[in-house]
C-alpha cells in the first residue's frame, strides 16, 4: 500500500529507495504466497504461474492507500 510513500521521500533519496525496495519484497512474498495456495489446494502447475511484486509502482488509487494493498490474478488462454 501507499501509506507512507510520502515519509519516506521526506527522509531523503536513499531511505526512499530502501523503502521502495522492501514495499517490492513484501509484493513479491504476498505473490509467491498466492502461486503457493493455487498450486497446493487448486493442483495448478507451478510452472504455469510467474509472480511479480511491484510495491508501490502501480497503485489503484493514490488517495487511499487500502486499495492499494491487493493480488491481482490474471488468466491468460494461450490457444
Amino acid at each position: 500500500d501507499t501509506a507512507k510513500v510520502e515519509e519516506f521521500r521526506s527522509k531523503g533519496n536513499q531511505a526512499f529507495i530502501e523503502a521502495s525496495a522492501q514495499a517490492k519484497l513484501i509484493s513479491k512474498k504476498r505473490a509467491e504466497f498466492v502461486k503457493k495456495v493455487l498450486v497446493e489446494k487448486y493442483g495448478i502447475e507451478s510452472g504455469r504461474i510467474v509472480t511479480e511484486g511491484r510495491g508501490w509502482d502501480n497503485p489503484v488509487d493514490p488517495e487511499d492507500p487500502s486499495k492499494n494493498r491487493r493480488v491481482e490474478v490474471q488468466f491468460i488462454s494461450l490457444e
